[in-house]
């Protein structure tokens, strides 16, 4: 299989959670990866995980390459999404893993502390998001949020 699979995700919106008390103001991505699918004690797998102001388009306001289950999976922009709305792009470089989460938030400055807002992009049921090397496409709209997957896929499954 090749690497360079991808997952685009575009959210316009994201909820309140309440305050939090950690600075700066900034919007992030935070992955969670599922620890029996990454390699460890071999070569490990890459993964780049990028971050856009609108739709990815252009230059990233924040990118990362990152080994999962080795690196943390931690990505923010102290400039990004203020108006709550961006995309994620995911890249698989190599190797193989599962991402059991992926959750996208913004710090704002509020009285008092941080306003908290964060989604969790909801797990794939009945079209597939996760990245394989075969030639497929796939999109889907669900909750305002919208899916752009290329190649075939299982869950949230990666393989490059």
């Amino acid at each position: 299989m090749e690497g360079g699979d991808t997952f685009v995700y575009h959210f316009d919106g994201l909820q309140y959670q309440g305050k939090a008390n950690v600075p700066p103001p900034a919007g992030f991505l935070n992955l969670l990866f599922d620890p029996g699918t990454v390699n460890t004690s071999g070569p490990a797998g890459m993964l780049r995980m990028e971050l856009f102001e609108g739709l990815a388009e252009g230059t990233p306001v924040a990118e990362r390459t990152i080994m999962p289950g080795i690196d943390t999976a931690f990505l923010q922009s102290e400039t990004a999404w203020s108006d709550h709305e961006g995309t994620i792009r995911l890249t698989a470089i190599s190797g193989t893993f599962t991402i059991n989460e992926v959750h996208i938030g913004r710090r704002d400055d509020a009285l008092n502390g941080m306003d908290f807002y964060q989604i969790t992009v909801p797990e794939p049921s009945t079209f597939a998001l996760g990245l394989l090397g075969a030639a497929a496409c796939c999109s889907a709209a669900a909750n305002k949020y919208d899916y752009v997957c290329h190649g075939a896929a299982q869950k949230w499954r990666l393989f490059a």
